[in-house]
């Protein structure tokens, strides 16, 4: 008898306890929940849509730089560039030294990426995902006699890149380097005239991460 009354007396402060913590919590869920995968805010999935195209394979992007050429100083150049992504989603290239676009990121690593479904200009119907941001060159190891030997975070990027871009053996050149763009402060997703949707770069990232967690 006193053993049923301890588990009544139990059971009715957990219940007591639960009423204010209940609504806390579920609080706290449905904010991991949202943070994660509600992505609904935005019509079709956009985000969804978004990394599709970017996502795809031996892709080319135009890019869009700040030149520092005196003729044109401080207004946008644009060429065409490979690119890959690495595992958290972020844009990665392989520019020679050599490049405009390169130079131009030297002096100012501000740039801006137009990514077209297709890798192809098609129609004004075509999806597109713009990217703003800043670009950074991945440092390499320096040692004597002139010699470079790449770090294991170069190694890395241009493993990843190869994924993306099997035949680009020049990846190795000397002139050559590995550039990431990760810090990005502007995605948007254009799926035809007028049908544009701004991607919350924090967004995207949870996207990546919920998405390679959902993958271990």
């Amino acid at each position: 008898m006193l053993h049923a009354i301890l588990l009544l007396s139990y059971f009715a402060m957990t219940a007591s306890f639960a009423v204010p913590y209940a609504r806390p919590m579920m609080n706290m869920m449905e904010k991991m929940y949202f943070t994660h995968s509600n992505f609904k805010d935005l019509p079709s999935n956009k985000i969804k849509d978004t990394f599709d195209v970017i996502s795809q394979k031996e892709g080319y992007c135009f890019m869009a730089t700040i030149s520092k050429d005196k003729s044109i100083e401080n207004y946008p150049f644009g060429s065409v560039t490979g690119y890959a992504l690495n595992e958290n989603g972020l844009p990665i290239f392989a520019l020679s030294k050599m490049s405009r676009h390169t130079k131009n990121i030297y002096e100012n690593n501000a740039v801006s990426m137009v990514i077209l479904e297709k890798n192809k200009i098609e129609n004004a119907f075509q999806k597109r995902v713009v990217i703003t941001g800043n670009i950074k060159k991945i440092n390499n190891d320096i040692v004597d006699f002139d010699c470079v030997v790449p770090s294991d975070k170069t190694i890395n990027f241009k493993d990843q890149y190869t994924k993306y871009h099997p035949n680009s053996m020049w990846i190795d050149f000397p002139d050559v380097s590995m550039y990431i763009l990760d810090e990005i402060k502007d995605i948007y997703y254009i799926s035809g005239p007028g049908q544009t949707a701004k991607i919350n770069p924090n967004h995207y990232n949870n996207y990546i991460e919920f998405n390679k967690n959902m993958s271990l």
